[in-house]
């Protein structure tokens, strides 16, 4: 499956990778976690196979991502809260 990825960062200038299934999935990414995001960029699009190697996440979740709802979201950091469910709640303010 084709993967595109993009690159942003938190408001903590936490990394945040995006994958998507296709560009037309951008749209399908919850409001409250894309204002969450700053600087959203195109980096590459690469072929996405179940036993590609993928950094700090399996390429497996990651499909099975895309497939159910076009999306996969991958902040780094090294802090033990859960980043994604902070973007998410950022939108609320």
């Amino acid at each position: 499956m084709e993967c595109l990825i993009y690159r942003a960062y938190t408001a903590e200038l936490h990394q945040v990778y995006l994958y998507l299934r296709d560009r037309d999935t951008l749209d399908l990414i919850p409001q409250e976690i894309r204002k969450g995001l700053r600087k959203l960029e195109y980096s590459f699009a690469f072929d996405l196979t179940g036993d590609r190697s993928l950094e700090r996440v399996s390429a497996r979740e990651v499909l099975a991502a895309l497939q159910e709802r076009g999306w996969f979201i991958r902040v780094d950091s090294n802090e033990s809260e859960n980043l994604l469910e902070k973007l998410r709640n950022s939108g609320e303010k």
